[in-house]
């Protein structure tokens, strides 16, 4: 056991393993091993005449203030702001090449030259007023400032013309949205979505809600302050969901989570669920969540069980769902993946003392009533990955594990379930917990 200034020690080297690793100009993510080998999948046959070159426009969303430096340059940093903001960022992938050249080595198993991204431009085309909106009393009650009101429905005409625009130039009228962990800059956030978007053909509409995170100052005082912007953020990760969801043209929304960003989306889907049950909607209809992808989830698992279970299990609240809408309502699966390799995990359940992370969770970690009831819902696949000997805190590897990152686009673009031909996982405790084996060719 550890004890005074050792134990100190100890976790500040473990905040240090929960820190972001991605820095400006870092590499672009391995090809996903579904592309490599023989029997390669086509990657890039559905990309529009337009859209074939060496950048990707993403949509973003944020409650980060904005930063300006002395070139006039927009980006924003890890303070927060009290009002959403949402525009575009296009991410370079290796400024200079061409395209002709960037598809090549977007295909090759080992790249002799690093491609490297850089954030080129970023521009904002909306905001909404500050939170929490002013209100007016008057004889019949409280109503919105009517100012505050008409800047709301401004940005969200604004944001919902932007969706429908960018679908248009989409070859599916679906929407992968990204939220990301610990210690994470917005250029680092643009990188990641960016990076997925491509090898995920450049067929979806791509987006990030990126909230304040990236402190600076002490490792515990980052951290710290992190996870309480993580907590301040649900609300208006809340608002961007059920705007893109709203809007008409949308079918499907993907969305993706990486570390402390599970626990932010998980709260905010909590409330979006009770919300539409307050308005006697489906969630399913409403939120048209096909897939919910949490990845090396910085959260406690009993805590996550709470989220999972709480339609399901309470006798005292009065529901209609069908066995299908749970958990949670999706349309799709809740795919969980996790790794024993986790450093950043280990040390973060040294910091709350809360036992194992969702990240790091095995089958022991459930009791036999949560077991029968994971397979009962037939919605949950917990995805064991394999330790990647170039990640060093084993916290990365569904960006940098070409077998990881190839069963996530398997699941996204394909809509493949485990054990499906082209998704080969070895069942471990099936239907709810796969591994992915390490061998990257029997990944295909």
């Amino acid at each position: 056991m550890l004890f005074g200034c050792g134990r100190f020690l100890y976790i500040c080297v473990a905040v240090l393993l929960l820190a972001g690793c991605a820095s400006q100009g870092r590499p672009l993510m391995p090809t996903p091993a579904l592309y490599t080998g023989t029997e390669a999948r086509s990657l890039f046959e559905e990309v529009p005449t337009e859209r074939r070159k060496p950048s990707i426009d993403l949509l973003y969303v944020t409650n980060r203030a904005p930063l300006v430096d002395q070139k006039d340059k927009l980006s924003y940093g890890s303070e927060r702001s009290r009002s959403v903001t949402f525009g575009s960022v296009k991410v370079d992938l290796g400024p200079g090449l061409t395209w002709d050249e960037l598809e090549h080595a977007s295909r090759q198993t080992e790249r002799r030259t690093p491609i490297l991204l850089d954030v080129d431009d970023v521009e904002e085309l909306g905001r909404y007023p500050q939170t929490p909106y002013l209100t007016i009393y008057t004889e019949s009650g409280f109503v919105h400032d009517p100012i505050d009101l008409a800047s709301h429905r401004e940005a969200q005409n604004t944001l919902e013309s932007e969706v429908s625009h960018r679908l248009n130039k989409s070859s599916r009228r679906e929407v992968v949205l990204y939220i990301h962990g610990f210690k994470t800059t917005f250029e680092e956030a643009a990188f990641t979505i960016a990076e997925l978007c491509h090898f995920l053909g450049r067929e979806h509409l791509c987006a990030m809600f990126t909230w304040p995170a990236g402190s600076r100052g002490s490792l515990l005082y980052s951290y710290g302050r992190d996870r309480e912007s993580g907590e301040a953020s649900v609300a208006h990760v809340k608002q961007a969901i059920r705007s893109i969801a709203g809007v008409p043209g949308v079918e499907k929304l993907h969305l993706v989570a990486h570390s402390r960003g599970t626990d932010v989306l998980l709260q905010a889907l909590r409330e979006l669920m009770l919300e539409t049950y307050v308005f006697g909607e489906s969630p399913r209809e409403a939120l048209k969540i096909e897939n919910l992808v949490l990845v090396a989830a910085d959260i406690d698992t009993e805590v996550m069980l709470r989220y999972l279970t709480l339609y399901g299990s309470d006798p005292d609240m009065p529901t209609r769902w069908q066995k299908n809408e749970l958990p949670l309502h999706l349309q799709g699966p809740m795919t969980i993946y996790v790794s024993d390799s986790d450093l950043a995990l280990r040390a973060s359940a040294v910091l709350f003392r809360s036992g194992n992370r969702l990240g790091r969770v095995r089958s022991s970690d459930f009791t036999d009533h949560i077991k029968d009831f994971l397979m009962e819902s037939d919605k949950v696949h917990i995805i064991k990955t394999p330790r990647d000997q170039n990640d060093l805190t084993g916290h990365s590897y569904f960006t940098r594990h070409p077998a990881v990152s190839s069963d996530l686009v398997a699941l996204i673009r394909y809509g493949l379930h485990p054990g499906d031909v082209g998704r080969p996982l070895r069942p471990v405790k099936p239907p709810f917990i796969w591994a992915i084996e390490p061998d990257h060719e029997d990944q295909r």
